[in-house]
């Protein structure tokens, strides 16, 4: 090359940052996100859903920092318990529902 660099158009850039979304946008997408898994997770009955709880967790973790990512992590893992709680008279164990919140808790902090 000749040893200039082109740089790309200024509107380039201001379309860029007028698509990002805010912190707070992202954590509130990701509990609407868990909300609607939380909702599908307990119609669904005994069908595990946990696996869909952590496209929210990662989402808020990634574009929104690890704060809102533990956020939305223990709003999942409370989605659950009270999914779980609801179908808990099937059980018969009164705390295996804390128990796998618990769990799941932790297993979305690691994606944290």
């Amino acid at each position: 090359m000749n040893g200039t660099t082109t740089h790309p158009p200024a509107s380039l850039h201001v379309a860029a940052n007028a698509t990002r979304l805010s912190r707070a946008a992202v954590t509130s997408l990701a509990a609407i996100l868990v909300a609607v898994v939380a909702w599908f997770d307990y119609v669904t009955g005994d069908f595990s859903l946990a696996v869909f709880y952590l496209a929210p967790v990662a989402l808020a973790t990634w574009y929104a920092g690890r704060v809102s990512g533990w956020f939305i992590a223990m709003l999942s893992a409370a989605g659950w318990l009270a999914g779980d709680l609801a179908l808990s008279h099937l059980y018969g164990r009164a705390l295996m529902p804390y128990w796998n919140a618990a769990m799941l808790a932790l297993t979305y902090g690691v994606v944290v």
